[in-house]
C-alpha cells in the first residue's frame, strides 16, 4: 500500500512539472501576444478565461506544436464577433500555420492583416467563409506558403484579377456563393498546384477559357450557378487527375466532349440544367460513379453500355429528349439511383432491374413506356422511392410490389393500369405517400390499408373504386392528404383521420344524404371537396368552425337551406345547388389591420423569440392571404392595382418594411447579411441554401416564380427598409414588362404604375414563402421529433424536382400534355384544377408532407432523398 502510493505521489509530481515545463516552454512574445488576443476580444462571446486558464494552449480554438510549444492553429469559428479588427494581433505570431475565423460577422478584412500576415511564410490555411464580408477581393500580397483559402458564403463582389496573384503554393481555393463577376479566374498566381477550385454560386460570365486545362493538378472543379455559355472546351479531357467536375445551372451549349470518356480519374460529373444537345457519349460512365446531365436538350437514344460501368452508382438523365428503349443488358448492380422521367422513351420497363439489390431511387415517369408492370421490380428490396407515373403502362398492379419492404413513395399515377389494389400493397409498413390517382381501377379500397401507419398522403381519384370508405381509415393518425374523388363510392361517410390537414377530396362519387356531422373534428383541413355527389340537407354550421378551412367546394348536389356565415377568406362554391338565402357577409374585414397584426407579431416574435400562437397565427395568415394576397395576384390592369393599393395597402408599407428588419436579424432562418439588394435565406441544415423555392399564386393564369439561392431584390433591405413599401418595389428586378405606351410612359414617374401589378405579386409571394419558411422551422420537429434539424429544407437535389413540376406545368400550358378532369387539391401532382387554376393551401406542417410528396422526395439519413 506504501510503494502504491508513493508511485501515485511520483506521477502526479511528474505531471505537475512536466504541465510547468509545456507552459514554461511558451515564448513570453508569443504569450504576450496571446493575452493581447485575449483583451482585444474580452466581453465577446469567446469561451477564453486566462484565470482559469493561464496557458493559451489550452484555450479552445488554440493549437499548439508540442515539440516547440508555440501557437501554430487560432479558431474562433463561430464565436459570434462582429468586429474584425483583432487580426492583425494574430500575425504577430510568426509560428501561425492556420487561421479559421468562419461564421461570423465580419465585414471586412483589415489593411494590416493582409500586410503582416502575409509575411508568415509557413501560414497555410485561412478560412473567412461564412462571414459579411463585402467589396472587393482584397489583393493577397505575400502568403507564398498559403495553401488553403476559403472565402465562401460572403458578399464579396467584382472581377478577380491579379488579387491571388502571389498565392503560387495554393491548393484549394473557394470563392462560392459570392457575388463575384467577370471572366473566370485563371491565373491565380499561376499556381501550378492547385487541387480544388469552387467558384459556384457567383455571376460569373462569358466561357470557360481554356486557360483552366493549365490547373493540370486539378481534382476538384466546381463551377455551377454561374452565368457561362458557349461549350465545354474539348481539352477538358487532359485533366488527368480531375475527379469531380461540376458544370450545373449555366448557359453552357454544344455538344457533351467525348474527351471526358478519357478522364480515367473521373468519379462526378454534373452538366445539369444548361442547353447541351445532340447525343451523350457511349462511353462518358467509362470511369464515373455519379452522372447528371438533367434538363438538358440532349435527344438520340441512350446508349446501350452507359448503365454498364460496375462502379457506377447515379445515373440522371431526366428532362431531356432522349428517345427508344432502355437497355435491357448488364446494368451495374452498384446502382443506387435512376432518374429518365420526362423523356420520350418507349417500350417495355426492363426485366434485368431484377438484380439491382442496391437501387433505391428508379423514376421513369412521363415517359411512353408500354405493357405491364414488371414483377421483377418486387426484388428490388432496397428501393425508396419508384415512380412509373404518366406514362402508358397497362395491366394489374403487381402483387410483387408488396415485397418492397423499404419503399416510402409508390406513384404510379395517370396510366392505364386495370384490376383491384392488390392486398399486397398493404405490406408497405413504411410508407408515405401512395398515388395510384387516374387509371382504370376497380373493386374496393381494401381495409387492411390502415396498416399503412406512416402513410401522409392517399391518392385514388380518377378510378373506378366502388364500394364504401373503409372505417379503418380513422386509425391512419400521419394521414394529411385523401383524394378519393372521381370514382364510384357510396355509403356512408367514417370517421376520418384526425390530422388531414392538406385536402380531404370525395367529389363526383356517389354519396347521398345530409354532410355528416363527423368531418367536424377535421379542425385543421384546408380544402373540403364535396362536389358532384347527392348531398341533401342545409350546409351543417359545424363546418363554419373548422378554423383552417380555405376552400369548401359543395357544388352540384342538392343541399338547400340557409348558407351559414363563413369566414371571408373561405373560398365557398356552392353553385348546382338548392340554395335559397345566404347570410354570408361580403368580405369586409380589416384588411390592413389584419396584416398590420400579422407584421407586428412576427416582428415581436423575431427580435425576441417569444412563443408564436402558432395556431392563431396560422388561422391569421391564411385570412390575410386570402383577403390580399390572392386579390393583388388576380389584378392583371395597372391602374385597377393603384385603386387597390390606395384604398387597401395605406398604412401598411411601413410594417412590411419594419418586418424585414427583423428578419435579418432572426439567424434561425437568415444568414444576415448587410449589403443592399440581397437577402440570403440560408437555413441550419448543412448551411445550404434552398436551390429553388417556388410559389404558385392563384392567378387567372399560371404564374410561376423562380428564386435561386439568393434572392435579388434591389434596394428591399437595408437602409431603404423604412421607406413605403411601394417605393421598395421600384427596386424589384421586373421579370417582364409590358410594351410600353404613351400613356404608361406618361405616368413613368409614378412609384405604383411603373412596377405593375405582376412584381407586386411576386413580392408578395415571396414575403408569404418567408412566413411558410419561418413555420416549418418551427413545426418540423412536430413532424419528423427523429430529426434534430429542419429535414425539410432540401439539399441541391429538390432544385431538379422543382424545374421538373414547373416543366410539366408549362407543357399542360402548351397543350402538350393530357389534362386531367376533375379536382386535385393541396398541391397535387400537377397543381392544376379542371378551370386550369392553382391552389396553394400549404401552411404549417402541410408543407412537410406536400414537399416530400410533390416533388418524390422521401426521409433518408438526417435529410431527404430527392
Amino acid at each position: 500500500m506504501f510503494w502504491y502510493r508513493k508511485s501515485l505521489l511520483f506521477s502526479l509530481l511528474c505531471l505537475f512539472v512536466c504541465s510547468t515545463m509545456v507552459l514554461s516552454q511558451l515564448s513570453s512574445t508569443q504569450n504576450d501576444t496571446m493575452v493581447s488576443l485575449y483583451e482585444s476580444l474580452k466581453g465577446s462571446s469567446v469561451p477564453w478565461d486566462i484565470n482559469k486558464q493561464p496557458n493559451p494552449c489550452s484555450w479552445k480554438g488554440i493549437s499548439c506544436n508540442s515539440t516547440s510549444s508555440s501557437i501554430t492553429g487560432i479558431s474562433v469559428s463561430e464565436f459570434s464577433l462582429s468586429s474584425s479588427d483583432f487580426l492583425p494581433i494574430v500575425c504577430k505570431l510568426d509560428s501561425l500555420q492556420m487561421l479559421d475565423v468562419s461564421n461570423n460577422r465580419f465585414a471586412s478584412i483589415p489593411v494590416e492583416f493582409i500586410r503582416d500576415c502575409g509575411k508568415i511564410d509557413g501560414l497555410k490555411r485561412l478560412d473567412f467563409s461564412k462571414n459579411r464580408l463585402v467589396g472587393k477581393l482584397p489583393k493577397f500580397d505575400g502568403f507564398v506558403g498559403l495553401e488553403f483559402l476559403d472565402l465562401s458564403y460572403n458578399s464579396l463582389s467584382g472581377n478577380i484579377s491579379l488579387e491571388l496573384e502571389g498565392l503560387v503554393g495554393l491548393k484549394r481555393l473557394n470563392l462560392s456563393f459570392n457575388d463575384f463577376t467577370g471572366s473566370l479566374p485563371t491565373q491565380l498566381g499561376n499556381s501550378k498546384v492547385l487541387e480544388e477550385l469552387q467558384v459556384s454560386m457567383n455571376r460569373f460570365d462569358g466561357i470557360i477559357p481554356e486557360g483552366i486545362i493549365d490547373y493540370r493538378n486539378v481534382r476538384l472543379l466546381v463551377l455551377s450557378q454561374n452565368n457561362l455559355a458557349g461549350s465545354i472546351p474539348d481539352k477538358i479531357g487532359e485533366l488527368s487527375k480531375l475527379e469531380v467536375l461540376i458544370l450545373s445551372s449555366n448557359k453552357l451549349t454544344g455538344e457533351i466532349p467525348k474527351s471526358l470518356s478519357n478522364i480515367t480519374t473521373l468519379l462526378r460529373f454534373a452538366a445539369d440544367q444548361n442547353q447541351f444537345f445532340g447525343l451523350i457519349p457511349s462511353d462518358i460512365t467509362k470511369f464515373l460513379k455519379i452522372l447528371d446531365l438533367s434538363y438538358n436538350l440532349l435527344d438520340g437514344s441512350i446508349p446501350s453500355d452507359i448503365l454498364s460501368p460496375q462502379n457506377l452508382q447515379a445515373v440522371d438523365l431526366s428532362n431531356n429528349r432522349l428517345k427508344g428503349s432502355i437497355s435491357t443488358t448488364n446494368m451495374s448492380r452498384s446502382l443506387i439511383s435512376l432518374r429518365l422521367g420526362s423523356n420520350q422513351l418507349d417500350g417495355k420497363i426492363p426485366a434485368s432491374f431484377e438484380g439491382l439489390k442496391n437501387l433505391m431511387y428508379l423514376e421513369l415517369d412521363s415517359n411512353n413506356f408500354t405493357e405491364s408492370i414488371p414483377v421483377e421490380l418486387g426484388s428490388c428490396q432496397s428501393l425508396a422511392l419508384l415512380d412509373l407515373s404518366q406514362n402508358g403502362l397497362t395491366g394489374a398492379l403487381p402483387g410483387e410490389l408488396g415485397n418492397l419492404k423499404s419503399l416510402q413513395v409508390l406513384k404510379l399515377q395517370s396510366n392505364r393500369l386495370t384490376g383491384e389494389i392488390p392486398d399486397e400493397i398493404t405490406q408497405l409498413l413504411n410508407l408515405s405517400t401512395l398515388d395510384f390517382s387516374w387509371n382504370s381501377l376497380i373493386g374496393s379500397i381494401p381495409p387492411s390499408i390502415s396498416r399503412l401507419r406512416k402513410l401522409t398522403s392517399i391518392n385514388l381519384q380518377g378510378n373506378h373504386l366502388s364500394g364504401s370508405v373503409p372505417d379503418s381509415l380513422a386509425n391512419m393518425t400521419t394521414l394529411m392528404e385523401l383524394q378519393l374523388g372521381k370514382n364510384q363510392l357510396s355509403g356512408y361517410i367514417p370517421k376520418m383521420p384526425p390530422n388531414l390537414q392538406i385536402a380531404l377530396n370525395l367529389s363526383s362519387n356517389l354519396f347521398k344524404g345530409p354532410i355528416p356531422k363527423n368531418l367536424d373534428e377535421l379542425s385543421w383541413l384546408e380544402v373540403l371537396d364535396l362536389s358532384n355527389n347527392n348531398f341533401s340537407g342545409e350546409i351543417p354550421e359545424f363546418l363554419t368552425r373548422l378554423k383552417s378551412l380555405t376552400r369548401l367546394i359543395l357544388t352540384n348536389n342538392s343541399l338547400s337551406g340557409v348558407i351559414p356565415n363563413f369566414a371571408s377568406f373561405v373560398n365557398l362554391e356552392t353553385s348546382g345547388n338548392k340554395i335559397t338565402k345566404s347570410n354570408t357577409s361580403p368580405a369586409s374585414e380589416d384588411e390592413e389591420g389584419s396584416l398590420v397584426e400579422l407584421c407586428l407579431l412576427l416582428h415581436q416574435f423575431l427580435l425576441t423569440s417569444r412563443e408564436l400562437d402558432l395556431e392563431w397565427f396560422s388561422s391569421r395568415w391564411r385570412s390575410t392571404r386570402r383577403q390580399i394576397w390572392s386579390k393583388i395576384c388576380d389584378i392583371e390592369d395597372e391602374r385597377n392595382f393603384e385603386v387597390f393599393w390606395q384604398i387597401n395597402m395605406t398604412g401598411v408599407e411601413h410594417a412590411i418594411a419594419e418586418l424585414f428588419k427583423a428578419i435579418k436579424e432572426y439567424k434561425d432562418i437568415m444568414e444576415p447579411d448587410e449589403s443592399l439588394g440581397c437577402l440570403n435565406l440560408q437555413t441550419k441544415v448543412k448551411n445550404r441554401y434552398p436551390d429553388n423555392l417556388y410559389w404558385s399564386c392563384r392567378m387567372k393564369k399560371y404564374c410561376p416564380v423562380q428564386f435561386k439561392g439568393q434572392m435579388i431584390f434591389e434596394g428591399l433591405l437595408g437602409n431603404q427598409a423604412s421607406r413605403p413599401l411601394y417605393y421598395i418595389f421600384q427596386g424589384i428586378t421586373p421579370t417582364s414588362h409590358k410594351p410600353q405606351t404613351a400613356t404608361t410612359a406618361s405616368r413613368a414617374k409614378n412609384p405604383i404604375l411603373s412596377i405593375g401589378c405582376k412584381e407586386s405579386c411576386e413580392f408578395l409571394r415571396f414575403l408569404k414563402i418567408l412566413v411558410d419558411h419561418l413555420m416549418v422551422s418551427t413545426l418540423a420537429p412536430l413532424a419528423h421529433p427523429q430529426t434534430s434539424s429542419v429535414s425539410l429544407l432540401l439539399p441541391s437535389v429538390e432544385t431538379k424536382v422543382s424545374r421538373k413540376k414547373l416543366a410539366k406545368n408549362e407543357r399542360l400550358r402548351n397543350g402538350k400534355e393530357k389534362k386531367r378532369t376533375g379536382f386535385e387539391f393541396g398541391g397535387g401532382d400537377d397543381d392544376w384544377d379542371s378551370n386550369g387554376d392553382v391552389e396553394g393551401g400549404r401552411q404549417g406542417l402541410a408543407i412537410v408532407i406536400f414537399l416530400q410528396r410533390a416533388h418524390s422526395c422521401v426521409p433518408f439519413g438526417n435529410g431527404i432523398l430527392c
